[in-house]
């Protein structure tokens, strides 16, 4: 089974900004997802535009409860939580 490239909305901050470049930073993601786009692509928009009702109930979230999962080949699966961990990464 071929694996999915999945393009998702997310937040991000603009750490900085080239001439025609921004330079993105996810909020919650390792730094390997960071990434440079040009300013006038479609893959920016407006804060909470987006992903607004799609992000505060994650922090929500603890052991045992249910939810919707996607895995990396597009199918969703009725899942369980069953550990939570905050990492910190040090950049």
């Amino acid at each position: 089974m071929k694996k999915a490239n999945k393009i998702v909305w997310s937040r991000a901050i603009i750490k900085s900004i080239m001439q025609d470049y921004l330079d993105i930073t996810f909020l919650n993601e390792r730094s390997e997802f960071n990434r440079i786009l040009k300013k006038m692509t479609w893959e920016i928009a407006p804060y909470k535009s987006k992903s607004q009702d799609d992000w505060d109930w994650r922090f929500q979230l603890k052991e045992n409860d249910e939810v919707d999962a996607c895995d990396n080949y597009c199918i969703w699966y009725k899942s369980t939580i069953i550990n939570k961990r905050v990492e910190i990464e040090n950049e």
